[in-house]
Formats: C-alpha cells, structure tokens, sequence
C-alpha cells in the first residue's frame, strides 16, 4: 500500500508538478462516487491522502502530518527523509527518491515470491503421488512414507531458505544509497549515518557500527577509522580520506554491494530449479524403493 502510495504521489506531484495539497485532494477525489468498487489498498491510499491533508489543512507541518497519519505506517527513516525535504524545499525529490526505494524493494519481494512458486509445486507433487501410490497399491508402511513426505517438506523448506537469504533486500545497500542521497543534498555525515542506522536497523550489526562511526567522526577521527566496516570496504574509506572524495565514498560502497547483490540474485534464481528438481528426484526415488522394494532394508548377502 505504502508503493502505491508513493507512485500516485510521485505520479501527480513530481512528474506533473501540482502542488503538495492539491495533489492529496486528485488523491481523494479519486475514490469518489464508488467507494464500494475499491480495493483494501485502495481504500487505505485514499483514507491516508485524506488524512494528511486533513492535517495539513489544521496547520500541521508535512513531516508532522506524516507522522501521525494513521493508516500507512511511515516508519522512522522514511519520516527523516520527509523531513529534509521539507527543510530543504525539495520535496519532490524526496518523494521520488523514496518511490524509487519502495519499488525496488518490491521487486525483491516478486523475485522471493516466484522462486517460491516452483518449490510449492514440487511439494505439491510430492504428497500427491504419495496419496495416489498409498492408495492405489494398498499399502500398510504410513510412517514410512509420511517420514519421505515431511523429509521432503524440511529439505525444500531449507533450501527455499537459503535461496531467500540470497534474494531479500540488502539493508546495508540501501543504507549507503541514503548516505550519499542526504550528504549529496547538504545534510551533515551525521544525520546521513542517522538515517543509515534506523534503515538497517538500530540493534542490528551494522546499525552498531553506524552508531559508532558517528561517535568516532565526532571525536575527530577520519573516515577509514570511523566506518569499522572491514576490509572490502576500508579502502573506500581510505581514498576518500586521502583524495577528497568524502561525498562520492557512501555512492561507491552502495554500486560496489549492489553490483554484488546482483551477481547473488542471479545465481539464487539459476539454482532454484536445479536444486529442487534433485531434492524431487531423491524423494522420488527413496518412494519407489519403499513402495516396490518393501523388503530392501532387511536383505542379506549370503557369505
């Protein structure tokens, strides 16, 4: 809901440069006459256009009808980011810079979700013949064949795992992209590693680190002493503290993990149907020896 927020948003008050409230009222409007045809994410879209205009309309600053909007959760990062464009007065690159990040976590999310459709099926599959053999041979070893079935359920469920750690979206990437976004539009290191740390998370490994490096950078350290973010990206640190590059460091770090993640994802998707095709071909195979051969396990070479 929140995307499609931002895309109608971006839609009528970036490209078409309307301004901020008549952009919320278009927004409103638009559900006019056929609330009862809406969709749940439309429905909620409208009710938060509405919300904030309403609270624009009482005097509330943008950042603060944001925030108390109660319908999409703008979580804290997302508020910063509202914020520096209204400080700012550039919005509308704000709006379109957070549409741009939502879009690409949704495809993220697409890419989980079709990987996952080819391991349901396989399961799917899988029980369906074990019924279909169970039935139709008549046979008596259940435990058996329930124990191949919740085999194969735990196997694809891993491996789905691991194929979902490759494809899910990279916190650290996105914080480095806001880092160079916010320091590129005159805001201080400070607030940009703020901003990083509520993006991957404040309790988090990097979200320590992020808070550490400001307090190092506070205490007058460089950037190669202050970001501890190990070796592959210490050099950055290193070049920017030695060639005056401080404000292209955080755009680097950001292409070097997402040329990385890229190279992940696209080895993620090529495994996704070998991998589970052996997973099938195993339980497939261990069915029949247990269905044809019932009496394998107890035979007996003769000396």
């Amino acid at each position: 809901m929140l995307r499609e927020f931002l895309a109608e948003l971006d839609e009528i008050y970036v490209k078409n440069h309307v301004g901020l409230q008549e952009s919320l009222k278009i927004m409103c409007k638009h559900s006019n006459g056929k609330k009862m045809f809406l969709s749940f994410s439309r429905k909620n879209v409208n009710k938060t256009a509405e919300n904030i205009l309403k609270s624009l309309s009482c005097g509330d600053s943008i950042t603060d009808s944001f925030a108390s909007c109660d319908y999409l959760n703008f979580d804290s990062s997302f508020i910063s980011f509202i914020e520096l464009g209204e400080k700012t007065g550039d919005l509308r690159r704000i709006v379109s810079y957070l549409k741009n990040k939502y879009d690409r976590m949704y495809e993220n999310k697409r890419a989980v979700i079709e990987a996952g459709i080819y391991p349901v099926f396989v399961i799917f599959l899988a029980v369906a013949l074990s019924i279909f053999l169970m039935q139709y041979l008549k046979m008596d070893n259940l435990m058996t064949i329930l124990k191949l079935i919740f085999g194969l359920i735990f196997c694809s469920i891993a491996a789905f795992f691991a194929i979902y750690c490759g494809l899910k979206n990279d916190n650290l990437y996105e914080a480095f992209f806001a880092m160079d976004f916010m320091v590129k539009s005159g805001n201080s290191v400070f607030k940009a590693i703020e901003v990083a740390e509520q993006i991957v998370g404040v309790h988090t490994k990097y979200g320590r680190l992020f808070f550490n490096a400001k307090k190092n950078l506070e205490m007058g350290l460089n950037y190669e002493k202050s970001f501890a973010f190990g070796d592959k990206y210490a050099y950055f640190f290193y070049l920017a503290d030695n060639s005056g590059g401080k404000n292209r460091v955080f755009k680097l770090i950001a292409d070097k993990i997402q040329r990385k993640n890229q190279i992940k994802k696209k080895i993620c998707m090529s495994m996704v149907e070998p991998c589970f095709l052996m997973i099938t071909g195993i339980f497939i195979l261990a069915l029949i020896l247990t269905c044809f051969l019932p009496g394998i396990n107890n035979f007996e070479f003769g000396i």
